[in-house]
């Protein structure tokens, strides 16, 4: 059985690139003995939980001399367990595995989960590099100068037996103090102004507040940005909840009304196929993935990012609309369901594991 080697920083439990990364472990394992390596996180458990061979270095990835135990590490360890393919998703270590390759005969994949700049000479120096998105695909060709040949496309992707729904509904909205009158608008992700926008979702929500007070904002995550939001609810004494990263995030989901992602910056965000998944309406800044995916008018709602106008036009009128909440619920759900699902990527996840396993014959 082929022996392939997983590397990312840290696994936690709501991480959208932990999830892909546990999706396509427990769904190539019949033909591959996957390992994972990691520096720690909250997720560790779950892995271990569904038996997946996890390594655990608990080292902070930041230094010259926790870099070097790092490679060691993996140097010796790749060359006892005999691992044939280094699979990266993240940049980190995609440097880490190229000079390990030139050591150690095994071929390298990176996949990029994001659009990151600086460090031209040190990054993306894999085999195969595989973009979550074709805007993606288009910042490496442009900002990194990659031969195209060299990139795959293989969006993210959601796995429908995980949408499960464990609490009622009206019991989940009574024990977070919240009325079945209540609308519920909801982001769910990573704390961070700089990349997600949350404090655009803010000021806008500030300001729908006025005339909608039955109108409850719940934010799931966590991230940099926490004190602020939290500090910046009670200065303006808004109706909103701030709740950490849950392991069955579909029972929040049941719940929400709008899911709302204004990012600055978002490649193929998964929080947006899980609302499809959920047949819930959504609204999203006009940026990367989400614009790649979502149609306006159609299977959801693009605004201008920065907008908060616009934004706070858009989430009024999905309020005041619930048949088109709904149309595009099911537009969405449609979309995720019939292509972007394990069925549909896990088979692209093994096609290119293959090739260039039989490349490196």
């Amino acid at each position: 059985m082929k022996k392939i080697l997983h590397l990312y920083p840290e696994i936690n439990i709501t991480c959208g690139i932990s999830k892909s990364i546990y999706s396509i472990v427990t769904n190539t394992n019949e033909i591959y003995e996957n390992y994972v390596f990691c520096l720690g996180g909250g997720g560790i458990d779950k892995f271990r939980r569904a038996g997946i061979n996890i390594i655990v270095l608990l080292l902070n990835k930041r230094g010259s001399f926790q870099t070097i135990r790092i490679f060691f590490t993996l140097f010796y360890f790749i060359r006892q367990h005999n691992i044939e393919v280094i699979h990266s998703h993240h940049r980190y270590f995609d440097f880490i595995a190229f000079v390990i390759s030139k050591l150690i005969s095994v071929k390298t994949i990176t996949s990029v989960h994001s659009k990151v700049y600086g460090k031209k000479i040190f990054s993306y120096k894999a085999d195969r590099l595989i973009a979550c998105s074709n805007s993606i695909k288009e910042h490496l060709v442009k900002y990194f100068n990659i031969n195209q040949e060299r990139i795959r496309v293989i969006y993210n992707f959601v796995d429908p037996e995980e949408a499960m729904v464990s609490i009622e509904r009206s019991a989940l909205r009574k024990g977070l103090g919240i009325d079945d009158q209540s609308f519920i608008i909801g982001f769910i992700g990573r704390f961070s102004f700089r990349e997600k926008g949350v404090d655009i979702l803010l000021e806008s929500f500030k300001r729908l507040s006025f005339a909608n007070n039955h109108v409850i904002l719940i934010l799931i995550g966590d991230g940099e940005d926490l004190k602020f939001i939290i500090d910046f609810i009670k200065k303006n004494n808004l109706k909103a909840l701030v709740l950490p990263s849950k392991e069955n995030i579909f029972d929040y989901f049941n719940i929400i009304d709008i899911v709302i992602l204004p990012s600055r910056v978002d490649p193929f965000p998964l929080v947006m196929l899980e609302s499809g998944m959920m047949k819930k309406a959504f609204i999203g800044s006009d940026v990367d993935g989400i614009k790649e995916f979502i149609v306006n008018g159609k299977d959801g709602l693009i605004f201008p990012k920065e907008n908060e106008e616009s934004l706070l036009e858009n989430t009024t009128f999905l309020i005041n609309n619930p048949d088109l909440r709904n149309k595009f619920g099911e537009a969405l759900f449609t979309k995720v369901m019939s292509n972007f699902t394990i069925k549909k990527i896990i088979p692209l996840y093994k096609q290119t594991y293959q090739q260039l396993i039989e490349d490196h014959r």
